[in-house]
């Protein structure tokens, strides 16, 4: 090919000026800035990888203790509600067995009121 000046190539710098070039101090620094930033980013997604795995970990297990407090109160529920009937069966039964005696007392206690009355007519008389 014809090498005009309007269309030279532009030539790659060979291993030799690469090599005086990265000599420089500001080149050799601005290389390890950038490899030290590299290192970090990288350094940074692990973490954050180990991060995210841990939320996840973590939020399973908040989500399991939730389900388990949904079973709990549930079963507290069911066993408050089934004391309650419990409670008002017996309660009824208590009424029915205790229903002849209360009535037997009333009787009782009118019949003594009459006695009572009938004494205080004799000894006024």
């Amino acid at each position: 090919t014809l090498e005009t000046p309007f269309h030279r190539r532009r030539r790659r710098p060979t291993a030799q000026t690469r090599s005086l070039s990265l000599a420089r101090p500001d080149v050799i620094e601005r290389a390890v800035t950038k490899q030290t930033i590299r290192l970090r980013a990288a350094e940074l997604e692990e973490a954050s990888k180990r991060h995210v795995s841990e939320l996840r970990r973590a939020h399973r297990s908040f989500r399991a203790v939730v389900a388990e407090n949904h079973l709990l109160r549930d079963a507290a529920e069911k066993a408050e509600a089934r004391a309650g009937e419990e409670a008002r069966r017996a309660s009824l039964r208590l009424k029915q067995e205790t229903a002849p005696l209360a009535r037997e007392l009333r009787e009782l206690r009118l019949e003594r009121d009459v006695l009572q009355t009938g004494l205080d007519s004799m000894e006024q008389s």
